[in-house]
């Protein structure tokens, strides 16, 4: 089986009183400054300036870099539940805690407790991945070897 990452996808939502450079840097730091984080700014319907953070990269290593990044703790918990995680296209989802992403320790929000996860936003993630030949087993093969080849190198 072979395959390749297309690319990985974050965004977020920043509300007018949050610190939208902190949040950017989170993203940066996720992506090892790899990705242009784009910033688009929108009004809610009460008239609330809200920005949408995002960025888009790629490469050879970027999801074991992610994975090295995130530590074996995440990684963990994504490779346990990755059936669940993935589309019908096979792209794989999860949130990470936007407030542990700024603080330079990434969690997966599913692992914070439910009042917890009330209270803290997220930072979406999408995997996109191709594999041949195109199939959801392949997929959790590709992936789940991704995964692994950076889990191994941070305590999480």
């Amino acid at each position: 089986m072979n395959g390749r990452l297309s690319f990985i996808e974050f965004w977020t939502v920043c509300n007018a009183t949050e610190d939208r450079e902190k949040v950017m840097a989170a993203l940066r730091m996720l992506s090892e400054a790899k990705a242009e984080v784009t910033l688009s700014t929108v009004n809610t319907h009460f008239g609330q300036p809200m920005s949408v953070v995002g960025c888009r990269f790629s490469g050879k290593n970027a999801l074991g870099d992610l994975a090295r990044r995130m530590g074996k703790g995440p990684v963990a918990e994504i490779l346990a539940t990755l059936e669940q995680r993935l589309d019908d296209d096979n792209v794989l989802h999860f949130r990470l805690d936007k407030q542990s992403c700024v603080e330079g320790q990434p969690v997966l929000s599913s692992s914070l407790t439910p009042e917890a996860r009330k209270e803290h936003d997220s930072i979406d993630v999408k995997v996109h991945v191709e594999t041949y030949p195109s199939s959801r087993a392949n997929a959790v093969s590709f992936l789940s070897s991704l995964l692994d080849s950076g889990a191994g190198d941070k305590q999480g």
